[in-house]
């Protein structure tokens, strides 16, 4: 959550976002939004994924970050009424049905657009040092299994019988 003039705009994480580039334009264009950052760079959200990633107290828990709702108990054509830019240059979202609306995080926007190299905001991958050992636990676990299993989690080295 980042705060400009007192007021928190909430994020669907806990990292922080810089406020700019605002954004400076947002339009309804078919099934998407798409915005416009003051630096040019540009975006597109279908409407399911921005309801989806709605960042409100009726959409998320305020302390865990956690989803509150079953993303099956919005109608998939949801689609927004009207799109504007706040005087926070946040994106401004009014939906259709149940009046729900969301307001946007200029930066969290800008990194979670397609294309961009935060797309998704998915953790990065790492590159392990070593492969990753794999246990087949379909057959249950013996001891000499669980003892394997404990070396791995544990990274000790083999040396018991």
């Amino acid at each position: 959550m980042t705060s400009i003039n007192n007021i928190a705009i909430a994020t669907p994480d806990f990292r922080s976002y810089p406020m700019h580039p605002g954004i400076v334009e947002a339009s309804i264009k078919g099934s998407c939004v798409e915005l416009r950052w003051a630096d040019g760079q540009q975006g597109r959200f279908h409407h399911v994924w921005l309801r989806a990633n709605s960042a409100d107290d009726r959409s998320i828990d305020p302390h865990s970050r956690e989803r509150i709702y079953d993303l099956l108990d919005f109608p998939l054509d949801i689609k927004p009424v009207s799109v504007s830019v706040s005087e926070q240059d946040a994106l401004d979202v009014v939906r259709e049905g149940d009046g729900h609306s969301s307001r946007f995080h200029p930066g969290w926007s800008r990194r979670a657009r397609p294309g961009s190299s935060g797309h998704g905001i998915a953790p990065r991958r790492v590159t392990l040092a070593r492969p990753v050992d794999r246990l087949d636990g379909s057959a249950g676990i013996d001891d000499a299994g669980r003892r394997h299993l404990c070396r791995l989690v544990l990274q000790t080295p083999n040396n018991n019988p």
